[in-house]
């Protein structure tokens, strides 16, 4: 765990800093794909500051909703009428974090507002996100293993950490690493699908089938519990079912589609 580093005598969050890296990385690779669609760059740039704003809020109004039952406990804790700080206690549990799908749906249906409202065509910047998304976000996951948040299930043969023991080290999966490695892949395969020209307007559609996945897979070895779960499963995992549902519904509805049409032209 490195939560902060150093730099010209002032002490910076490494995890802002990778998210700061990871939105930069993500950022150029998103106008130099919208410049290659002979597009202006400047539409990506203002796209994606609405997404960051709608991802921002999206992330935490989800968190609050899986953070519900322990405000309600916070506040049948306080004696009286409240105070400021009782006030400030109960918010904070509920918005003191966030969730990454939040802010995933959050950012993108601020963005694809943004790009329907200027007459943009969606599939192309659906496929530049589709791309960006994963860049970002394994930055970002670096920075959770950084920051110590986000953080796996003891091992054995883990890495030292003091996350979620409140003293003392304990061994743990670095299933933040592991994430960060598999967006990576996610991101090289719909990168060099968008390159070769093959799925063009379906690359989102592929990322959710990948990533949902993944991350299914990857909640059985994180070791924090504020999360939410329900019937054994976290939230994120209900979400990442019915997103691969949702993206494997649409590719076959598409297939099939596609096997029709050319049926009805080759009769």
């Amino acid at each position: 765990m490195l939560p902060y580093v150093v730099i010209l005598g002032r002490s910076l969050p490494v995890y802002a800093l990778a998210v700061l890296a990871g939105g930069l990385c993500a950022g150029f690779l998103a106008c130099a794909m919208t410049r290659e669609s002979g597009l202006r760059d400047s539409s990506a740039v203002s796209a994606m500051f609405i997404a960051a704003a709608g991802a921002f809020a999206g992330g935490h109004l989800l968190f609050a909703l899986t953070r519900i039952p322990a405000a309600a406990e916070t506040a049948a804790a306080v004696d009286g009428p409240p105070s400021l700080g009782d006030l400030a206690g109960i918010f904070g549990t509920l918005f003191g974090g966030m969730v990454f799908y939040g802010g995933l749906f959050g950012g993108l249906a601020a963005a694809f507002a943004y790009i329907r409202a200027k007459k943009l065509p969606v599939p192309v910047f659906s496929d530049i996100a589709a791309v960006s998304v994963p860049l970002f976000h394994a930055f970002g996951r670096i920075g959770c293993f950084c920051a110590g948040c986000c953080y796996g299930i003891p091992w054995e043969y883990g890495i030292a950490s003091r996350a979620g023991t409140g003293a003392g080290e304990v061994r743990r999966f670095p299933v933040q690493l592991l994430e960060a490695a598999l967006e990576l892949c996610i991101f090289l395969v719909l990168f060099r699908l968008r390159r070769s020209h093959r799925a063009e307007g379906r690359l989102l559609r592929l990322y959710f089938l990948m990533y949902g996945a993944v991350r299914f897979a990857d909640e059985f070895l994180r070791g924090d519990v504020i999360r939410g779960f329900f019937l054994g499963l976290s939230t994120s995992q209900w979400i990442s079912a019915a997103a691969v549902a949702a993206a494997a519904a649409a590719i076959l509805t598409e297939r099939r589609g596609g096997r029709g049409g050319r049926r009805e032209t080759e009769q």
